[in-house]
């Protein structure tokens, strides 16, 4: 897989940064109906939006400006699990409107610059995203996979040139993938693999007579099931745990496989499908289900790990 990502929000967290040096120039007497939180919903759409919006006179933006300039890597620390996703990734690129210097910087803080082959910024000449200029460059020239970012006009030059897209800790309209924690980004390779997008259907009631129409009720998949939803303390985690098995729902033809890939399109918990991963597949012995069990253990987190174990003592 090779990735194209953007820099602040995506993979280091600068918005306390960007929030803080946003919010010190308002005035005092506005603080009290103006929260930083508000502050910084209007800086994920960009920072200009948010001095628009706080109707900044030229004075407060060239202060905001100036203080951007000033690069503070312990203020603009990598998300966690980013490490994981870029040593997955065969290749990594970066495009954002930051400096180079300052990119270059953080990164070489962080000794993170090793994972990337090139890095695209303000310096290098492209029209500023979303024109798709700077990614078709980077397209072009790498065959990107994957586009990786927290904001929409991070997505939007992707979804121009038919590359895949995730958004990062933000619901966007122009993703194909969501997720909130670099921990789940196996639920992206997943999808990709099987051509499956996440939250692309609507959430079904899970019931006994949801489970009736992928199964009879006299079948022994039926029966196993509804005795593992009444041993389960997570009713959805046992309903969706076996479903693919139904031929209403197989895809792979592995059906933990095809049950996980169930629960992701369908916008169930991420903890949910991984559970369901790493449970049904500890034992693969099919290579394909073998490489996707290692791939979500590499991203394993105490408390899924502890969700499989609690499960595994009523199977």
């Amino acid at each position: 897989m090779k990735i194209l990502a953007d820099f602040d929000g995506t993979l280091v967290n600068s918005y306390p940064n960007i929030v803080n040096n946003i919010y010190s120039q308002i005035s005092e007497e506005r603080k009290h109906i103006i929260s930083e939180e508000e502050v910084y919903q209007l800086a994920k759409v960009n920072a200009k939006l948010a001095m628009d919006m706080l109707e900044f006179n030229d004075e407060q933006r060239k202060n905001v400006y100036h203080s951007q300039f000033k690069v503070i890597p312990e203020l603009n620390k990598p998300f966690a699990h980013i490490e994981n996703v870029l040593r997955y990734s065969e290749l990594n690129v970066i495009m954002t409107h930051k400096s180079e210097k300052a990119v270059r910087e953080i990164l070489e803080y962080y000794q993170m610059s090793h994972y990337f082959k090139e890095i695209v910024t303000k310096d290098s000449g492209f029209p500023k995203k979303p024109h798709p200029a700077s990614y078709k460059y980077l397209h072009d020239k790498y065959h990107i996979d994957l586009v990786i970012g927290d904001r929409q006009i991070d997505l939007l030059p992707g979804k121009e040139l038919g590359i895949t897209t995730c958004s990062y800790q933000n619901h966007l309209p122009a993703a194909d993938y969501y997720i909130d924690d670099y921990s789940n980004f196996p639920l992206v390779v997943l999808g990709m693999k099987y051509k499956v997008k996440s939250h692309s259907k609507k959430r079904p009631d899970l019931s006994p007579e949801w489970l009736s129409e992928h199964f009879s009720m006299n079948s022994n998949e039926y029966k196993d099931i509804m005795e593992l939803v009444h041993k389960s303390s997570d009713k959805n985690l046992a309903y969706l745990y076996k479903v693919g098995s139904s031929n209403r729902i197989r895809r792979s033809g592995n059906m933990y496989i095809d049950s996980a890939l169930y629960a992701m399109e369908h916008g169930f918990e991420a903890s949910i499908v991984k559970t369901i991963i790493l449970q049904g597949l500890k034992n693969a012995t099919a290579e394909e289900a073998k490489e996707v069990y290692n791939l979500f253990q590499q991203f394993l987190t105490d408390y899924v790990e502890d969700k499989v174990k609690e499960f595994s003592k009523i199977l």
